[in-house]
Parts: C-alpha cells; sequence; structure tokens
C-alpha cells in the first residue's frame, strides 16, 4: 500500500536514471578534463619539433592540462548541477517523507520498491529499508535523484 503521502505516484521517464549515482558530476569531470587537455594541447601545438624530448614534454603538458581542467570543473560543478538537480529531486517525487515506499532508480538496486526509514534533509539523502547488511554499511542511503515514487500498478 502507498502510506506515507496522498500525493500522485510518478512514473520514471526515460532521462531519470541519466541523474542517477553522481552521473552529472562525473560527467562535469570529464568534460572538465578534456575541455583542459584541448586547450594544452592546442597552446603547445605550435611548439612541437617532432623529436622525443619536445613529444614527451607535449604530453606531460597535455596531461597536466586535463588534471588542472578536472580541478577547475570539480569547483564550479556543483553550482553549475544544484538547479537541474534540484528540479530532477522535484520530478521524483521530492520532498519525501518517512514511511514512503519508493522505486529505486540507482544501479546498486535498480526497480527495488523500498520504505523510507530516515531522511536526511540537509544532504537530499533517504535511507531505505533494503536489508541488515546494507543498514550496517550505509549502503541504504540514496539520493533524492537515485529514487522515485512508484506507479500506482506497483503498490498494489
Amino acid at each position: 500500500m502507498f502510506m506515507g503521502s496522498t500525493r500522485t505516484p510518478i512514473y520514471p521517464s526515460t532521462t531519470q536514471p541519466l541523474f542517477t549515482d553522481g552521473r552529472p558530476f562525473w560527467f562535469i569531470l570529464i568534460l572538465g578534463g578534456i575541455v583542459g587537455s584541448t586547450w594544452a594541447g592546442v597552446i603547445v601545438f605550435k611548439f612541437v619539433t617532432f623529436s622525443f624530448t619536445s613529444v614527451a614534454l607535449s604530453l606531460l603538458a597535455i596531461t597536466a592540462g586535463g588534471f588542472l581542467g578536472v580541478v577547475v570543473a570539480f569547483w564550479p560543478g556543483g553550482w553549475i548541477l544544484s538547479v537541474p538537480l534540484r528540479v530532477i529531486e522535484w520530478q521524483n517525487g521530492a520532498p519525501f517523507q518517512v514511511g514512503e515506499e519508493v522505486v529505486v532508480l540507482s544501479k546498486r538496486f535498480p526497480g527495488r520498491i523500498a520504505r523510507i526509514y530516515e531522511i536526511w534533509e540537509e544532504r537530499h539523502e533517504v535511507r531505505l529499508e533494503l536489508g541488515e547488511d546494507e543498514k550496517l554499511d550505509f549502503s541504504d542511503v540514496l539520493s533524492y535523484t537515485d529514487i522515485c515514487r512508484p506507479p500506482a500498478a506497483e503498490l498494489i
């Protein structure tokens, strides 16, 4: 039975799983690395003389540019993603309440329906009744983007 809320259950869309498991943040970091490497490659390309030392130093500069791109992307990445992630949380049915049953979208427990037993609002996370082992090692903690309200047909 659907408990804890009288709101309409939500059917997961095909795009909702794209925002689970921290994927948007990893995308920003990878994009930062690609941009940093490309930027460094464009700068050092005109100085390459195709000697072993020149090529090795160029590859080192491109690698350093990639790491710098990841670091630079890490800092504003949270700010950039904060608004779209709040929209996805809202689409998933947030805010949630203790006792509600939700569908897990995360790769760790895909499709499982579980009841919320604790909410960490400041972190936008919930704890689900997934089993004693998961409870002991805190793998039952999932983000608001990793869960959504189940379709009504699954709750009957």
